[in-house]
């Protein structure tokens, strides 16, 4: 067995730092807030990671219900790529089971499992970051025709699924609705409690749903490259993908219907990408105003204001009247 099949990856990063490396000024160390609010500078590797963030953890047969139960909400096709995903790691999680009730304990072997259970995740999101990439780049430069190219925009939507549901703030978002859950009497409580012990996996599953959503609609939504040559730069986050519908309540964080979603991804500080169901731009490239930037700025700051965690990266320290 070769030694990079022993090594357990511990920094798991939910905003790819390739994609974060276009807002440093010099490629490497960029502007960002920390959350207490103080505006630091610092690597783009530094931050919007958590350690063992989706290492796979054990999975009861009331886990695995679970699972099965959100998947039946899906199309057949997607059923089972669920499927599919869930058995790779119930097969670890099996040799895992045999290995320790075997009695025999080995170093190297120990390794290899615990690698296994870190990197399974931690791999799968990184193959789409790599499939999606040359897209990216392309997008960010201007090129929007990129997408009609090949599997392109399967993958781009792939991605964008995936960033969408991967991130710590959308599993606090989640988090939060414990309140309500509780609400509903134990079943819910023992559900809601469920669901949290595999995001690790759940969240994968929702990202394969909400990428496959984005490409089934291609034909009905509005895809822009919104290019952005204002004095007011494109921020990101933490949660790079937000929905800016303007139906959409301020302060309000409920899942939005299928007709309420108009998804702003900043590519760069002059560049961003939009998949709207309203009529907010047309099909193609469009160049904004600086009032638009303005305005997607705010949004990403109270988007993240509602999960009491903030991450904003910009090429200079950046404020704004809310």
């Amino acid at each position: 067995m070769n030694k990079k099949s022993l090594q357990a990856k511990k920094n798991h990063h939910y905003v790819w730092a390739h994609y974060l490396a276009r807002w440093p000024d010099d490629g490497r160390n960029v502007w960002h807030t920390t959350p207490k609010g103080k505006i630091i500078r610092d690597s783009v590797r530094a931050f919007a990671r958590a350690d063992y963030f989706y290492k796979s953890r054990e999975l009861t047969p009331n886990h695995i219900d679970v699972i099965r139960h959100l998947s039946s909400l899906s199309p057949r096709h997607l059923q089972e790529q669920h499927e599919a995903f869930l058995s790779d790691f119930l097969k670890v999680q099996k040799l895992g089971a045999a290995y320790r009730a075997s009695g025999v304990r080995d170093d190297e072997a120990d390794q290899a499992l615990f690698a296994l259970e870190c990197n399974m995740m931690e791999n799968l999101h990184s193959s789409h970051e790599r499939e999606a990439r040359t897209v990216i780049d392309a997008l960010a430069s201007g090129e929007i025709s990129f997408l009609a190219e090949g599997d392109n925009l399967i993958n781009f939507v792939a991605f964008l699924g995936h960033q969408i549901s991967r991130t710590k703030s959308f599993k606090e978002t989640f988090s939060s609705t414990f309140p309500e859950a509780s609400k509903m009497g134990n079943d819910a409580i023992q559900i809601h409690k469920l669901i949290e012990d595999c995001w690790w996996f759940v969240s994968y599953m929702f990202g394969i749903n909400i990428g496959w959503s984005l490409y089934a609609s291609r034909s009905s939504d509005s895809h822009c490259l919104l290019i952005n040559n204002t004095k007011t730069g494109f921020i990101t986050s933490d949660q790079p993908v937000i929905n800016v519908h303007p139906d959409l309540k301020e302060g309000e964080v409920v899942p939005p219907t299928d007709d309420t979603c108009d998804f702003f991804f900043p590519l760069s500080p002059n560049a961003a990408y939009m998949i709207n169901k309203s009529d907010m731009f047309p099909q193609g490239i469009n160049l904004i105003f600086e009032d638009f930037a303005e305005e997607m700025n705010k949004k990403s700051l109270r988007q993240l204001e509602l999960i009491s965690w903030a991450l904003i990266v910009t090429p200079l320290p950046y404020t704004t009247s809310t």
